[in-house]
């Protein structure tokens, strides 16, 4: 019997909305195809010690853009100045090149047919082990980012972006062949899409007051940006409401609003989450969501309903998000300001219809489908042309 085709997805933590989005399309796949297809789930920083290193490496420059914008436009300002695909090839071929020869190894022991990535570098790897080995392998590759910089490779078999705008940028900007640029819809995890609880069932599951105004509040994983001004900011409110903390995987800062807890106001009702799984249940328990400009925490808590207000973006592609979800599909508003954030927020305590709106705008975005389902059929139908060999009967 001829082995099936064989599909590796890449995990590589910088953020982690690139572990959330390659999660989502390993779902699909599993899914729609998972009889026909070898379906390899593999976390790089598992792998080796060295992928783990350069994991590590990864997180911790976006701790550093999340603390100080100025830090990630710099970033994005010499990736311009020294050219973008130089750059890539020169840092993956100096400071980077030993998690590049580890992801080598690493892709050569699975011996994949379609090799699927969600963040730059296993993105570049697999490209250039293709080139190097002349195979056949199929490169696809999802953008979780509404735009796309500079870093991702154009030489893809298959580019997926998620709107009109990351594709035209695709094409005009970075040179992707228009064939191999495919528009699908944001990428949600099957927890997300099968949801049917309501806001009072979510409210009761957590133990949250059902007649409160809710807001829940988060700024990515790490919890390094504007979390705890703001959520101090709002302790200063008179009226009755509950604030959600996300704390992720900060414990300084989970500690620091647990201790918190006792010392505060009837009128606030405060619970602090560490790393959650179901999160989608927190933003659907919520009338708002306050939060960095992290595409995928956006468009999860759009896909249940809850409007947003975004209070800090790190870097050119958190400002494109803000201006995508904020300014053009109208999800919520900026606020920049953590003063005017709590004015803003007494008012729609006092007048919450005010958000209905941006809770309307919310439900245009198509929560009964995911991108990844797309994906997955893409990567199928690719596969089927590409190496039809794999899917004859041997006779056996």
């Amino acid at each position: 019997m001829k082995r099936k085709p064989r599909v590796l997805i890449t995990y590589l933590e910088a953020g982690m909305g690139h572990i959330v989005s390659a999660k989502a399309i390993s779902e699909a796949l599993k899914k729609n195809y998972g009889n026909e297809l070898e379906i390899f789930d593999v976390y790089l920083a598992k792998e080796s010690p060295v992928l783990k290193q350069y994991q590590e490496t990864l997180v911790k420059e976006v701790k550093r853009s999340n603390k100080n914008p100025g830090y990630g436009n710099f970033q994005f300002l010499c990736m311009n100045i020294f050219g973008k695909e130089s750059s890539l090839k020169f840092t993956h071929n100096t400071v980077f090149s030993k998690a590049k020869n580890e992801m080598f190894k690493v892709f050569a022991k699975y011996r994949p047919d379609v090799m699927i990535s969600t963040h730059y570098s296993p993105h570049y790897c697999s490209i250039e082990l293709r080139n190097r080995n002349l195979n056949k392998m199929i490169v696809a590759t999802y953008d979780p980012d509404p735009n796309v910089h500079g870093w991702w490779d154009n030489r893809s078999d298959l580019f997926f972006v998620n709107n009109e705008h990351a594709k035209k940028q695709a094409i005009k900007n970075s040179k992707f062949l228009p064939s191999s640029v495919r528009q699908v819809g944001f990428t949600a995890r099957e927890q997300i899409l099968e949801c049917t609880l309501s806001k009072e069932q979510c409210r009761e599951k957590y133990g949250l007051p059902k007649d409160n105004f809710t807001v829940i509040l988060a700024d990515g994983a790490y919890a390094t940006s504007k979390l705890k001004e703001y959520a101090n900011e709002f302790c200063k409110i008179t009226k009755p409401i509950t604030l959600i903390l996300i704390a992720g995987k900060n414990e300084k800062i989970k500690e620091y609003f647990e201790k918190k807890q006792a010392k505060l106001p009837k009128n606030i009702t405060m619970k602090v989450y560490g790393f959650v799984d179901n999160i989608h249940e927190l933003y659907k328990a919520s009338d708002l969501f306050v939060t960095k400009a992290g595409p995928n925490a956006i468009q999860d808590s759009i896909f249940v309903g809850t409007p947003i207000m975004v209070n800090f973006y790190a870097n050119p592609v958190e400002k494109f998000t803000q201006n995508l979800f904020v300014k053009e599909y109208k999800c919520g508003e900026t606020v920049l300001d953590k003063i005017k954030a709590r004015k803003k927020i007494e008012r729609w305590i006092s007048k919450p219809q005010a958000l209905e709106t941006y809770r309307e705008n919310c439900h245009k975005l198509d929560n009964r489908k995911t991108g990844a389902t797309d994906i997955a059929h893409e990567v199928y139908r690719a596969l089927k042309y590409y190496k039809p060999n794999l899917f004859e009967d041997d006779g056996e």
